[in-house]
Formats: C-alpha cells, sequence, structure tokens
C-alpha cells in the first residue's frame, strides 16, 4: 500500500512516498480503508524539527494523526463495528510509527467513532484533531461556563472556527481574533465581537470587554498581546506554549488528547447541524506534501483535506 513517511526529522525534503506491506488487524484492531485525512500544523511541525523532542519516533514512520474512512477488516474482540462502517478518528499513538497519510491504516477501536451522516466523508476528516482540541480547551482546560465571555487568538484556523461554534453551544459570548477578510465570516459563525489583529486598537478595545477565557490558537506577537488583556480572575489556555513571562496570569499550555466519548458528543452536534467543519481547499494525495507547506504558511480559512482513494 502507499503511504507518505518521515525518513528524519529536520525539512520537507525527509517526506516521500513509499510502498509499505498492508497490515493486519490484531486482537481489538480495526482496519481502515483510508478516505481522507486532514492537515495539521502538529504534522510539518514534526516533519521539519520543531517538535522533535515531544514526540519519539520510529523512522521511517508514516504521517499524520487524523483520518476517515471505511471499516475493511475486525480483529479478534474488535466489534464495536462493521465491515463497512463509515468511520473517523484522531489516531495519536505513543510513538509515531504508523500515522494516517496512508491507504489502509490499522488502529485499536477505542480511537475510533462513527462518522457523521451530515457531512462528507472527506469532510469528516477535518474534525478529529481540531474538534478535540477546541472541546477539551474549552472544557477540561478552559472551564468555560455559560454566560462567560471567551477571546479566540487566531479564530479562522482550523481548531479556532470550531472554538467558535462550540462556545456558541456552551453559552458563551465570543471574541474572535483573526485577519480582516476573516471577521465577516467568524460573525456569521457565532462571533459576538471580532477585530482584526492588525488594528492597532484591537487589544484596547478586548480589553475593556475583559475575557474570561482566552484561547491561543495563534501564537507569536498575537498571543503575547492578547493573553493580558485576560480578566483578572481569568483562565488562559495555549495550543503554542507552554508558559508566560507574566506569571500572574493563570496560563496553561495544552496537549489534546484522543477520546472517542468526546467524538461521539462533536457527532451528536454535527448531526444535530450545530458544527460543521470549515475546508479552504483539498488536494489528492499525491500533493499531500504540498498541502503540508500550504498549512505551514498559516495563512488557511478552517482545514486542509487530503483524499485517499476512491
Amino acid at each position: 500500500m502507499k503511504a507518505l513517511v518521515a525518513t528524519d526529522y529536520g525539512s520537507f525534503d525527509n517526506l516521500k512516498f513509499a510502498e509499505i506491506e498492508k497490515p493486519v488487524p490484531g486482537e481489538g484492531e480495526i482496519l481502515v480503508k483510508t478516505r481522507a485525512v486532514s492537515v495539521n500544523p502538529v504534522d510539518w511541525k514534526i516533519v521539519t524539527g520543531q517538535r522533535q523532542g515531544s514526540f519519539p519516533a520510529v523512522f521511517p514512520y508514516v504521517v499524520g494523526w487524523d483520518l476517515s474512512g471505511i471499516v475493511e477488516d475486525r480483529g479478534h474482540a474488535a466489534r464495536r463495528f462493521n465491515v463497512g462502517d463509515k468511520v473517523y478518528g484522531y489516531i495519536r499513538r505513543p510513538q509515531l510509527k504508523d500515522g494516517t497519510y496512508s491507504e489502509y491504516v490499522l488502529v485499536p477501536e477505542c480511537y475510533l467513532c462513527k462518522a457523521p451522516d451530515k457531512i462528507s466523508l472527506k469532510d469528516a476528516s477535518a474534525i478529529p484533531l481540531a474538534g478535540l482540541t477546541a472541546y477539551q480547551a474549552l472544557t477540561v482546560f478552559g472551564h468555560l461556563h455559560r454566560g462567560e465571555t471567551i477571546m479566540i487568538l487566531g479564530a479562522s484556523g482550523g481548531v479556532g472556527t470550531l472554538a467558535v461554534q462550540i462556545s456558541k453551544i456552551m453559552g458563551a459570548k465570543i471574541i474572535a481574533i483573526a485577519s480582516a477578510s476573516n471577521l465577516d465570516f467568524l460573525k456569521n459563525i457565532g462571533a459576538d465581537y471580532c477585530f482584526d489583529y492588525n488594528d492597532a486598537t484591537w487589544v484596547e478595545k478586548v480589553t475593556e470587554i475583559s475575557p474570561d477565557l482566552v484561547l491561543d490558537c495563534a501564537g507569536g506577537e498575537t498571543r503575547d498581546k492578547g493573553v493580558p488583556a485576560v480578566s483578572k480572575e481569568g483562565r488562559v489556555v495555549s495550543l503554542t506554549a507552554r508558559e508566560f513571562p507574566d506569571k500572574t496570569i493563570n496560563f496553561t499550555g495544552m496537549l489534546v488528547e484522543p477520546h472517542s466519548l468526546n467524538l461521539e458528543l462533536l457527532t451528536s452536534w454535527i448531526e444535530q447541524g450545530k458544527l460543521k467543519p470549515f475546508v479552504s481547499k483539498y488536494f489528492k494525495f499525491d500533493h499531500a506534501i504540498e498541502a503540508l507547506k500550504l498549512n505551514q504558511e498559516g495563512k488557511t480559512r478552517g482545514k486542509i483535506v487530503v483524499t485517499i482513494g476512491d
């Protein structure tokens, strides 16, 4: 079977397509025929060596953590799904080895959920990692409550667009920070206040609102300017840093965990029409490296999806 593998850390030059052996499911395992994978910043950050110390790798390893597809085969005692079921999941294993950028993926069945019927299988691949990140950031780490105000830095990206919608479901007021070209879009999906991070007055404006929770999906200058705007008793959850220079701020860095029960809740919201992924561009599998490079530019609205197979 065809897979996109990384042969070392350091650069995109270490990525190549390879023919590898199609796996056979063992006890509790599902073999998924992949239909689509979504591109996440962590994919290229690991490849380029930026997260080299965070995730142990067995080279060459197959890239990717998100997938959607069809159950091809089942191992002993793997009976949550039937052959032919449409499934999706966030597949982060203890070490980098068997990723999702592959025609077939072997997965412990506990990582998977039935894919929602309301959206296409290829769009479903855009949900697991980003959706679970948004949900866990708001609930497990951020303790967001109904009636509170959340500010989302980098609100137009993959996690940000889902965080806006989930915050709305949870009954929060939402401040979205993004580029000017994305503000109308963010207003349409549920943001109450939208500010351009290039506007010199945006920090002053959000400080006056005094958000209870800040979700940092942006990093860099936007993070450094926006985090101090949190209310005195507020919280900050960051996807881009583990700590912040101002130690008086309640600042938490997070890494999303695979969680099929959380994903089932997101699925129910998708089926109810309350939550949807936004995909800005689709790539064929042969162009997966181009998709990773485009994601690295950091200017994508929503997600990028790579389709595999039929």
